[in-house]
């Protein structure tokens, strides 16, 4: 527990593997979604992500690892009752200077949870019309120069993929 102004904050800290496999990168991204996920599970209000990295390369990785550990989509009736909260993320090269995030890192923030999103819904729920709509959500977000065509049913059978 710290004192800050208007109260007490919890903090936690978690450190990564000392190894990575030759399957993974040397940012270690799945121990950071781990990490974060242990971490800010019970987390009731606001809350800052501070990571020191070894490596202004690893930002890409870690940001991402970050968000595959907040998933949008969670049918936990304790997750519906809780209100949503802001996150802020920090990184951290030498630990007298804070590294300025990039806006594309939000960019692919918000592609990974999405992604995770429509993955995690169960096909009950994301059918394939639903799959359409969030493309097409998505090309509406992205603006002018973003087309799709969608070929259903009979339409299928006459290209060939039916």
């Amino acid at each position: 527990m710290v004192a800050v102004k208007g109260g007490v904050r919890c903090v936690a800290f978690g450190t990564l593997p000392e190894s990575c496999s030759r399957h993974n990168c040397a940012a270690r991204p799945h121990g950071v979604a781990k990490v974060v996920s242990e971490c800010l599970a019970s987390a009731d209000e606001d809350w800052t992500v501070a990571c020191l990295l070894e490596d202004e390369a690893h930002v890409g990785a870690v940001a991402c690892a970050i968000g595959r550990a907040l998933p949008l989509f969670s049918e936990k009736s304790q997750a519906r009752n809780k209100p949503k909260r802001a996150a802020e993320v920090c990184f951290y090269v030498d630990p007298l200077e804070r590294f300025v995030t990039k806006p594309s890192l939000d960019v692919a923030v918000r592609g990974v949870r999405l992604c995770q999103r429509i993955v995690d819904t169960p096909p009950a729920l994301m059918t394939t019309d639903a799959v359409v709509l969030e493309a097409e959500a998505v090309a509406a977000r992205l603006g002018a120069g973003v087309t799709g065509r969608v070929t259903r049913g009979e339409g299928l059978e006459a290209q060939g993929d039916g």
